[in-house]
Formats: structure tokens, sequence, C-alpha cells
């Protein structure tokens, strides 16, 4: 059942259709050629046969010294080259002067020869049904009055020119036919060449090479324009092929990042959930011991507060994955990174925190997402330092970006873990306090993916003393408001 959609194409051979027609007008333009040459030669050859025989009939007038002569005298000299005068006298059989040229008999005049008159009459009837001649009676001034003359003409030689002028136009319509069939083939081939290249340029592109292109070197014309729509819809097929590989092959890559993903998360989760089920029995079997209670409720607490903040990181680097919505409005960087160091001064009091920040850093961007960066790098800062070392905080401007430093006096990260640290789930021993709990292994690259959202960067380098920190945003008038963002999943 054919589709409404749709079109059914006659695919009858173009260049045997192109051949027929070309041919077929020539042999039209050839026979009209031979018609009109053979048309106009025929009138012209018995006009002149017509006006030779009226000459004679004309010169006949002035022979007057014949007036005594045997009509077989008067026909021959009467008769000319290409016309024969017949001398009809009463009671006399016709008297001819001279066969007619190429042998053409003229009507029979033996007849009976018991009555010249009725030899005459047949004479007359058989000379008006010959269509290959033409005739002319006259009087002619020098012969008796009993005389009268039949100048005779045959269309014999010009019939005979004719004849073989067909046979050469012919022959000559064969050859030029043939010969034409040849260069007609040739040039309909040259012509078509460039569908050729197209029938080749799909074939190759339906064996699985895209790149193939026609190219044409004149758009301009009929071939030209349907080869650059052919080059269009290749182009616009190859896009949407890319484009179709390009999201199987990132889907493949986003369901395999979260398959690992939720491994991983779950291998997390485990340790608090198991440590907030085995406190929680230890607790039902030693309820009755307030000192071992009151220390089996401080795990329950710090397990389920473990656990509160790795649920809590997960559910923000899902929020990544999936395009964060950036609630975005003016704030000056100085005075959030301000108010993070009072956060820690307070809860950290042996860390000497210092912040040194240029006048006027203004941003616009999401408060909550970079007061949270700055939380996570702060925070991490102080487990490096194991909460009794020195954090300085550094803000000022470099070109179109503000950058914010944070340095801390702890062993530093080696060169080979710089960009690792990025990744989740990824935890450094030398960078982590037993005493102070372990982290989730998400802070980083939560606080790495916020900065790429607003357009920014975040990178650990080399530190006076220990690791640095640098977060670079784009100043005010480089953001951009209210845009969904996505960053690319660290693996």
């Amino acid at each position: 059942m054919k589709s409404k959609n749709s079109i059914e194409t006659k695919t009858g051979s173009l260049r045997w259709r192109l051949t027929l027609v070309s041919l077929a007008m020539l042999v039209v333009a050839l026979v009209a050629l031979d018609a009109a040459i053979y048309t106009g030669l025929r009138q012209r050859y018995y006009s002149e046969l017509r006006t030779e025989l009226n000459s004679t009939v004309k010169h006949s007038f002035d022979v007057t010294w014949l007036k005594d002569e045997k009509p077989a005298k008067i026909a021959r000299l009467l008769s000319a080259p290409d016309v024969v005068a017949v001398v009809v006298r009463r009671g006399a059989y016709p008297a001819v002067g001279r066969k007619i040229g190429y042998e053409t008999p003229l009507p029979s005049i033996a007849g009976p020869p018991t009555n010249a008159d009725d030899s005459q009459a047949q004479f007359n009837i058989d000379l008006k049904s010959r269509s290959d001649l033409i005739s002319d009676t006259a009087m002619p001034f020098g012969a008796s009055s009993r005389d009268s003359v039949i100048f005779v003409a045959s269309k014999a030689p010009a019939n005979a020119t004719l004849k073989r002028l067909l046979l050469a136009e012919l022959i000559g319509t064969l050859l030029v036919l043939g010969i034409v069939m040849l260069v007609i083939t040739f040039v309909v081939r040259l012509i078509l060449h460039p569908l050729d290249r197209m029938a080749l340029v799909a074939d190759r592109i339906a064996g699985g090479d895209i790149s193939q292109r026609l190219r044409p070197s004149t758009a301009s014309t009929e071939l030209g324009r349907l080869a650059t729509a052919f080059d269009a819809m290749l182009e616009s097929l190859a896009a949407s092929l890319t484009s179709e590989r390009r999201a199987h092959e990132q889907a493949s890559r986003s369901e395999e990042r979260m398959r690992d993903f939720l491994s991983d998360a779950s291998h997390e989760l485990r340790t608090p959930i198991a440590g907030l089920q085995w406190s929680a029995e230890a607790l039902l079997r030693h309820g009755h011991d307030r000192e071992r209670r009151e220390q089996l409720s401080f795990e329950i607490v710090r397990q389920a507060r473990r656990a509160s903040q790795l649920v809590g990181d997960l559910f923000a680097m899902a929020r990544l994955d999936q395009g964060l919505k950036l609630e975005r409005k003016p704030f000056d960087l100085g005075e959030l990174a301000a108010e993070e160091i009072e956060r820690i001064r307070e809860r950290e009091p042996r860390l000497e925190l210092r912040l040194a920040s240029e006048n006027g850093c203004p941003l616009v961007a999401d408060v909550e997402r970079i007061r949270q960066v700055i939380s996570n790098l702060l925070d991490n800062a102080c487990k490096a330092t194991g909460g009794k070392g020195k954090i300085e905080v550094f803000i000022g401007r470099s070109g179109a970006f503000t950058e914010l430093w944070v340095q801390d006096s702890g062993p530093g990260v080696p060169e080979a873990d710089r960009e690792r640290i990025f990744q989740r789930f990824v935890r450094l021993n030398d960078a982590r306090d037993s005493k102070r709990g372990y982290g989730s292994g998400l802070g980083l690259a939560i606080a790495r993916g916020f900065a790429e959202a607003h357009g920014g960067s975040l990178v650990c380098t080399e530190g006076d003393s220990g690791a640095r920190f640098v977060l670079k945003l784009p100043l005010s008038g480089r953001a951009e408001r209210n845009e969904p963002a996505r960053v690319a999943q660290a693996s």
C-alpha cells in the first residue's frame, strides 16, 4: 500500500529519451529540408521546361519558307533540342520531328493504316492522358493552312534528375542521422555525467561515507542548482546523523556515569547507615549504662549528620547534572567572603584567618551557590590544617574576572593529584583529619560545578606553604542573568 506522502517517480532512461527526442527532431528537420529542396528543384525544372516549350512555339511563327514543305520536314525543322514538333495535316498521319530525349516515346501514331483521321484522334487522346508530357498547339505562319503543329516536351529528363536527387537525399539523410546519433550519444552522456556523479555519491553515502559531496563548479545552472540542493540535503543529513550520534554517545556516557554515581553513592551511604544501625543496636543493648549511652548517642548524631551532609551533596550534584538554574543578582564578593570567614572563626578559634580584598568586587551571580563554593573551600582548608594553622583569603581582579584565593598552611596537594581531587568521591589521606570526620568527597566537585555554571573556573595550585585554590568568576559586565547552566560531570 502506498503512503499518502509518497510520490511515484517515473524512472525511464533519461539518456535514451534525450537521444530519441533529439533524433526525432533531427529527422523532422532533415525531412523538411529534403522536401523543400525537392519541391523547389521540381518546380524549377518544370518551369524551365515550360519556358523552353513556349519559346519554341514563339519562334515557329517566324518561319515563312516552310509553306510548301512536306509535313515530315516541317516537323523536323520546327523541333528543338527538348521539344518535338508533330505536324498534323488533314487526311494524313501525324508527322513526328524526332524522338524526345531519353528515348521517351510519344503516343502511338502509327495506328491502323486504313484511316488517318482516326489515327489523329487517337493520338490526341493518348497525348492528353500522358502526365509525363506537356504540349502546346500552334498554327505557324509559314505552314500550310491545312497544317497544325503540336509541340510536345517530356518531363522524363527532369524526373530522372529528381529521382537521383531523392536517392542522394535519402543516402545523405541516413549518413547524417548515423553520424549525429553517435555525436548525440556522446554529448548526452557528457551532459548527464553530473547525474551519474550524483548516483555515485549517493551509493558511497549509502555505503557509509557521509563525507562525500558534489561541490558544483557553477551553481547557477540547472544541474548546478540540483547539485547544490543535493549537497545541502547531505549536509542536513550529516548534521542530523552527527547530532543523533552525539546524543546517543552522550546518553551512553550519562547512563554510565549515572551507574558509577549510584554505585559510589550507595557505597558512601552504606558507611553512615551501617554506623547508625550499629549505634542504635548497641544503644538498645547498653541503655542501662549512662556513660555508654551518651557515647552511643553522640555517635548516632555524628553518623546522622554525616549521612545528611552526604545526601545534601548528592542532591547538589544531581542538580548540576540536570542543568542548574542560577538565580543571579548583584552583590559584593568581598562582603560574602567576610561573612564566611567570621563563621569559620567562631567555629575554629585556633585558626589564624586573614582576608585581603580590593575595594569594589561586584558580581552578578547566584549568591547562595557562590557562598557554598567559598564555604567548601574554607572547610576543606580547615580539615587540611587540622584546625590550628593559617588560612589566607585574597580577592582581586584579573582582567575580565574576579579572583578569590584560599590558601592554607597544610601539607598541600601533590601536583599529580591537583586535578584528581575535583573528581567525585575522591579523598586524599593527607588532606583529612580523623578527629574531624571524613568528608563525602563531593565538596570540591560541587564547588567546581558551581564555578563553571557561572562561566568561571576553580583550580588547585601550589601555595606558599600549602595548597592554594583559585576561584575565577566573570565580572558583572560579563555575566548573563537567569540562564540555566549545565556542567560536564567529572569522571
